[in-house]
This record gives C-alpha cells, structure tokens and sequence, in this order.
C-alpha cells in the first residue's frame, strides 16, 4: 500500500498533471516529475505553484519537477516509478 515512505518519480511528466494529482490525494511524502521538454516542465511548475498556492500543503511533503533527461537524471530513490508509456517507443522502455 501507498503511505508517508513512499517516493514517487513520474518519468516524462508532461506539465505536471499526474504528479500534482498524486500529491494531492495521497500520503506521498515526496512526488518527483521528470520532463525533458522545457516548455512542459515549466507549466509543470507553474501548476505545482499554483496548487500550493490554493491549498495548505504539508511542509514535511516534497512536490517537485525537474527539467531533465531520465536517462540521467537519479530518481534511484524512488519506491514508485510511473511512466504513461503511451509515449515512448518500444526501445525506450
């Protein structure tokens, strides 16, 4: 089950949609976006700002987007690892 240990990276996280959704309605304690494409990550941001904004959030919690490659990027401590692999190709995943 889901709970307060858990970290999780949302690999190719688009504009953040997944990740602020998952920080909003679970116990999470630290929710991770990774996406490549700049313009995403920062509406990515823009939107984890503004649910901060509009909702007390726990500051023990961690809501975080990085602009980054996930083939670089070090996710290595995360416990849940989502990818919506609609978008990818068979060779990446």
């Amino acid at each position: 089950s889901i709970d307060n240990t858990d970290v999780l990276t949302d690999v190719g996280s688009g504009t953040g949609n997944v990740v602020v959704q998952i920080f909003a309605n679970t116990p999470i304690r630290s929710v991770r976006g990774i996406e490549f494409i700049k313009a995403r990550h920062l509406d990515a941001v823009r939107h984890g700002d503004a649910f901060k904004k509009a909702f007390k959030t726990d500051p023990s919690r961690d809501l975080q987007f990085v602009n980054g490659d996930l083939c670089k990027e070090d996710y290595s401590d995360s416990t849940i690892v989502f990818a919506n692999s609609l978008c990818f190709t068979d060779a990446l995943m």
